[in-house]
């Protein structure tokens, strides 16, 4: 059985949750147990949002979350209070360990379903079989039983890692490392897609141009990992469409964004429509498919043709065989830089008959 304080288990928890969590590790950690001083102080010891901050209004305020959240645990007996010269401690019981039980209920399990089905496609990864020691119950039996339909439950995250590779990490770190920024963004922003549901704003600097920007008013939608990259997708109203952000191009976001609003996630976003014509993470603004060909014949060292066919560039890859030598390949797809990138791989003169010719021109300048 799952240590109802590890990591793993403190992931799949609403943050109300995570708070009670939080607090019964610090209760836990202290036998002669703890005063709410005590608790305050480890509690913005660990990061957490700072207890006295300054509100609206100019005027310093407190943040009751650590005293509601312990009251609460004492009414349910998983802490209990000593008065010790005066002073009130809480100390952790043993019923504290029941409390797995009754906080997973059908208000936060389609959370944990959502966490099940971001990761099950890859197959090294322990979480199903954690999942079946918390709950005595599989993936498919926890659908049934909390009559959930699978296509309620859409992922936060999507990863490009294809269903049948594990994407694991290895010790070239210069190429697998999250910065810490990096890591600071995934957590601000799956905080906002997955709780706040808040317009959010930031400064961004274009990978094309250079030139920094502040955007507003964005709905975060989903986190993309795509080459190696994160990437916020997100709905910008200014162009009244799905925007990809780049984490390691957002230069600072606004904290206290005054024109926060709040939204819901568009209903007509699937990411498995969404790049269902791309190759790479751009989209056509106005979903414009473009019929795309050329045609391929093997390099002085390599066997591009073989390659290619064992490993496409999109679901919609025709291969036809045009004589002994070349093979033309034909897509429809929405035409981008990473379309132009990838046909360029193979080398210009291997090359011929690029289709559009816009497409054409550009493989052929660069």
């Amino acid at each position: 059985m799952a240590d109802i304080l590890s990591a793993e288990f403190m992931s799949l928890l609403n943050e109300a949750d995570r708070k009670k969590i939080m607090l019964l590790t610090f209760i836990r950690e202290n036998r002669n147990g703890l005063t709410i001083d005590q608790i305050e102080t480890k509690w913005e010891e660990n990061g957490e949002r700072p207890l006295t901050r300054i509100g609206k209004n100019g005027k310093p305020t407190t943040d009751n979350t650590v005293r509601t959240q312990i009251n609460s645990l004492v009414k349910k007996g998983f802490v209990t209070i000593t008065k010790i010269r005066g002073k009130n401690y809480y100390s952790f019981t043993q019923q504290a360990e029941d409390l797995k039980g009754r906080l997973i209920d059908t208000e936060n399990i389609s959370d944990l379903l959502r966490w099940a089905i971001t990761f099950r496609k890859y197959k090294g990864l322990p979480f199903m079989d954690l999942l079946v020691n918390i709950f005595d119950l599989t993936f498919e039996d926890l659908l049934e039983h909390y009559e959930i339909e699978l296509s309620e439950i859409l992922p936060y995250i999507d990863f490009e890692t294809s269903d049948k590779v594990y994407s694991g990490w290895t010790n070239n770190s210069s190429t697998n490392e999250i910065t810490e920024e990096v890591t600071r963004l995934l957590n601000y922003f799956y905080n906002v897609i997955s709780m706040t549901r808040e317009t959010v704003e930031f400064t961004y600097r274009s990978f094309q141009t250079g030139l920094v920007e502040t955007v507003s008013a964005i709905e975060p939608h989903l986190l993309k990992e795509h080459n190696k990259r994160w990437y916020l997708i997100g709905f910008d109203p200014q162009v009244n469409a799905m925007r990809p952000f780049s984490l390691d191009r957002i230069i600072q976001i606004t904290e206290r964004y005054s024109g926060a609003k709040e939204y819901t996630l568009r209903k007509d976003f699937n990411s498995k429509n969404h790049w269902s014509n791309s190759i790479g993470i751009y989209v056509h603004p106005e979903g414009l498919v473009s019929e795309v060909s050329f045609e391929l014949k093997n390099g002085p060292r390599y066997n591009n043709i073989n390659y290619l066919i064992s490993l496409p560039m999109h679901h919609t890859q025709k291969a036809i065989i045009v004589d002994e030598t070349w093979t033309r390949f034909e897509y429809k797809i929405h035409l981008g830089p990473e379309v132009v990138r990838h046909i360029r791989q193979w080398g210009l003169n291997n090359l011929r008959n690029i289709s559009p010719s816009e497409l054409d021109q550009d493989v052929r300048n660069g």
